[in-house]
């Protein structure tokens, strides 16, 4: 680098795609009606359940037993998918200080794009929250469980950022942290143990499509979040209505995760021990909306990162 041969720079760049054939062809042949999964139980659906090589096993004879074939999935494959791709970027200094002792400095990273999703929009809720349906419960298409899309949705970050929500069980708060986490670039949202649940037709409609496209998890216990972010090495915060570090001052640039607690208990006790509490200064008023104050947070970490600011 400096012609003493002492000192060198390097640096590399690839690009790794993956083929969707395999995977089309798989979802292809599992629709009905090729293929379907039925569930028999002895003195229940037949009288005497046996192996048989007949294909229609114990349903086949002159008088077969009968029974309702249950509500099955659907898998499709997106007209326009696409090959998914990486960028892999790596750069390295070295320099000899002394005989025997080389300082070394290293950066590698990777950034996923148009990587295979599956968007599961006949999920319970998807009647009430597109159609209108009085049943919170109801989907799309009732004549079959899952619809299951493969596209190109999907993505790799290597800055992620996770939202956990701890408890939080009302479906408005926790619809509204789901929009805003879409809006302000989240990698995805942990709903942990006590937490509302998916098929809820007002967590689904507050969150305005937003969970059709963002990473979710739900029922998720404290202990495997914490597990999962300490084998990770994620810096945790934790939204707090006092005492807590202002937004200005976390580091939201690195990869990290933020947990935002229900509205009566706020963050547990588990997971405010092993996290960095945030607080939002508020005049009047005790504390904000757990849905207003996690989006501020969420606002201050996409300002973060777009102007490369934070502590």
């Amino acid at each position: 680098m400096f012609g003493d041969g002492k000192s060198s720079i390097r640096g590399g760049y690839g690009l790794a795609y993956e083929r969707n054939f395999g995977n089309v062809t798989f979802n292809v042949i599992q629709n009905p009606p090729n293929y379907a999964v039925m569930s028999l139980f002895n003195n229940v659906d037949v009288p005497n359940l046996q192996i048989t090589t007949n294909n229609a096993g114990p349903l086949a004879g002159t008088s077969p037993p009968t029974k309702v074939l249950p509500a099955t999935s659907l898998r499709h494959v997106r007209e326009d998918i696409v090959n998914a791709y990486a960028h892999f970027y790596s750069l390295a200094f070295q320099r000899e200080l002394s005989r025997g002792n080389v300082l070394s400095v290293e950066y590698s990273g990777s950034r996923g794009e148009k990587l295979y999703s599956i968007s599961p929009l006949n999920i319970q809720g998807s009647g009430a929250f597109y159609l209108g349906d009085a049943d919170p419960n109801s989907r799309l298409n009732n004549v079959y469980s899952n619809i299951n899309t493969r596209g190109n949705e999907g993505f790799s970050r290597y800055n992620a950022l996770i939202v956990a929500l701890d408890g939080m069980q009302d479906p408005g708060n926790a619809g509204t942290i789901v929009r805003s986490a879409e809006a302000f670039g989240a990698s995805g949202v942990v709903l942990l143990e006590g937490s509302v649940r998916v098929p809820n037709g007002k967590f689904l409609r507050a969150t305005a499509g937003s969970i059709f496209r963002l990473p979710l998890l739900e029922s998720v216990t404290r202990t495997e979040f914490l597990e999962q972010v300490r084998s990770l090495g994620l810096p945790l915060y934790a939204l707090t209505s006092r005492d807590g570090t202002s937004l200005r001052k976390a580091n939201f640039r690195v990869p990290c995760a933020l947990v935002v607690g229900g509205e009566g208990n706020g963050v547990s006790t588990e997971l405010l021990g092993a996290a960095s509490p945030l607080s939002i200064p508020a005049r009047n008023v005790e504390s904000l909306n757990a849905a207003i104050a996690c989006s501020l947070a969420l606002f201050e970490a996409a300002r973060q990162r777009e102007n490369g600011e934070g502590i």
